[in-house]
This record gives C-alpha cells, sequence and structure tokens, in this order.
C-alpha cells in the first residue's frame, strides 16, 4: 500500500531524528573521559585543581550538575583529553598538550670519560645560586583557612598570554667530551613554573598577600622576587626589567611589585612565575582567578609606583 505524503514526511522527520541523535552519541563519545567519586569535603573547585582540569570542562561533560550540591559518594566524569584548553585572556585560548614526547640523550656519542660539563642556563636541584629552589620556611602573612584546594591567585600580568607550559620540557646544555670537542645536547627536563609574554615595562603584580622573602638577580632567573605567603605557599617571579620592592617588604594581592623584562636566560620579555607549596612546584594554572579584577582604587596606587621608584607603603 502506498503512503501518503504526508506519512511519507512524518517518516523523513523521524528518520532525520534518530540521524541527528546518533551523531551527537557519536560526538559525545570522541570525548575520552575518567570518574571520581565525590569525598567528604570535596568541591568542584577542589576537584578540578586536584585532576588538573577546568571547572568548566567538567560542568560540559556532566549535564545537570549541580557544583553547591555534591553528594559524598556522587561519580563525575573528568576529561582525560591528551589536549586541554586553558583560558588565557578574554575570549583567547590557548592548547596545551598535556604530554610531551621526549628524546633521550644521545649517550652513544658521548665518552663515558666526561671530564667537564658546562650548563648553559641550568643548575644543579641543590644549587643555593638558583633562587627559585632554596628559600628559609619562616612562616610570614600568615593566610588563614587556605589549603592547596582552596587556594587562589591573581593573575600576575593582566596579558595572560602562555608562552611556555609548566611541566615537561626539551632543554639543552654544552658538554665537554673527552677529547676536548664541546657538543650542544638535548635532555629530558622540566618546567617548574609557567611563561607569560607581555611587553617590556608590563606591570607585574603579587598573587597574594604576603611578605617579600628574597630580592635579586640571578644568571638564570635575571631579576627576581620570591614572596612567602605562609602555610608553606611561596610565589617566583622573575625575568624583570626592574624590581619595585625589597627583602621585608609587605604587599598585598595585585599591588605591582616589579616590570616585565627579558634579565637573565630569556628570549625575549615575559614573566616567569612559579607557585610553591612545602617547596614542591605546583601547576600555577589551576590556581589563577580568571574572573578577578584589581580593583580601581589599587589601580591608582600602582600607578604611583610605576611614576616612581621609592618604596611604597602599601
Amino acid at each position: 500500500m502506498p503512503f501518503s505524503f504526508t506519512q511519507t514526511l512524518r517518516m523523513a522527520l523521524f528518520m532525520g531524528s534518530l540521524s541527528l541523535m546518533g551523531s551527537t552519541l557519536q560526538t559525545r563519545e570522541l570525548t575520552p573521559f575518567t570518574q571520581v567519586t565525590v569525598r567528604s569535603g570535596d568541591t568542584l573547585t577542589g576537584i578540578a585543581r586536584r585532576m588538573n582540569v577546568s571547572r568548566k570542562s567538567i560542568m560540559d561533560l556532566n549535564d545537570g550538575l549541580d557544583p553547591s550540591h555534591l553528594k559524598i559518594g556522587q561519580k563525575i566524569k573528568i576529561p582525560s583529553n591528551s589536549k586541554r584548553s586553558i583560558k588565557t585572556s578574554k575570549n583567547q585560548f590557548s592548547i596545551v598538550p598535556s604530554k610531551q614526547s621526549l628524546p633521550s640523550l644521545p649517550s652513544s656519542e658521548i665518552s663515558p670519560r666526561l671530564v667537564s660539563i658546562n650548563l648553559l642556563g641550568v643548575a644543579p636541584i641543590n644549587s643555593e645560586s638558583d633562587p627559585s629552589l632554596t628559600f628559609s620556611r619562616r612562616l610570614v602573612a600568615k593566610i588563614k583557612n587556605v589549603t592547596l584546594d582552596t587556594v587562589d591567585l591573581l593573575w600576575p600580568v593582566e596579558t595572560r598570554s602562555i608562552s611556555s607550559a609548566w611541566g615537561p620540557r626539551i632543554r639543552s646544555a654544552t658538554v665537554k667530551l673527552a677529547n676536548g670537542l664541546k657538543k650542544r645536547i638535548r635532555y629530558q627536563g622540566s618546567h617548574q613554573g609557567i611563561d607569560l609574554t607581555a611587553p617590556t615595562g608590563t606591570n607585574v603584580y603579587a598573587a597574594l598577600d604576603g611578605t617579600v622573602e628574597r630580592v635579586g638577580r640571578d644568571r638564570k632567573l635575571g631579576n627576581y622576587i620570591v614572596i612567602n605567603h605562609g602555610n608553606e605557599f611561596e610565589t617566583i617571579y622573575g625575568h624583570h626589567k626592574r624590581n619595585l620592592v625589597q627583602k621585608g617588604d609587605e604587599v598585598v594581592r595585585g599591588q605591582k611589585i616589579a616590570e616585565v623584562g627579558r634579565t637573565g636566560n630569556a628570549t625575549g620579555p615575559h614573566l616567569h612565575f612559579e607557585f610553591r607549596a612545602e617547596g614542591i612546584p605546583q601547576n600555577p594554572l589551576p590556581y589563577l582567578n580568571d574572573e578577578e579584577e584589581i580593583p580601581s582604587e589599587l589601580q591608582v596606587r600602582n600607578a604611583e609606583i610605576g611614576r616612581s621608584t621609592k618604596k611604597s607603603n602599601f
């Protein structure tokens, strides 16, 4: 029995709906994920930071998820893509690989009778000359009720443009062989902070309240500042054109402490920024507050610092 025009149209629309549903399902299946179980005291922000992903990526993967009403034992999907999007500025995104293939050292070409190594831009892990490694543990300007799951950082420069991410990194060094010749080699290394590109002279801000622990100049970091925030939290800022604070100064979140430059081992003007908890480097990205802006009153006071190198009375 032949179908009427109306019946044929209804069937076509029905089949089209099935096709669209299938396409939607296939699209979702292309996003790999793992599951975590909500524990006592968990928050969505804490889970995102623990899993090193953004809150938004979790919300996008869990339809109907209410972050204010998480239940103990609840299963939440966590994206496990090989690449993830990181917000670097308003309406601007950068793709940062979560894994990087690193070559091994060409050991077969190096004599076992290695007599000396000249490390360019690389320092031993126990080097006192590297200000980003060994600091005093004294607790100052303590931040109350702040843990690694709840700490919140201000972006130290307003450009929010990441040129080099935290984590695995290919480094290079000059090696002197037994025959007296020098050879440039590449090896597996680790970037213990993030690099934020910005024009020379751009303001550098304190990411949290604290006390300036160290100020100086280093072959690797150039002009640098270390701030102790209490609770074993420290932030490190490097490659400045000039430092605008002194050791012992108390600073507030959003206060101008330096200007972007390219001092030390830097290929262009940028800020090297590190965040450490109990001396252990942490990826700063999950802790940076994408929504916060510096209050207008503090901006006025920062402008005054920019016109003078005199010590500020914040």
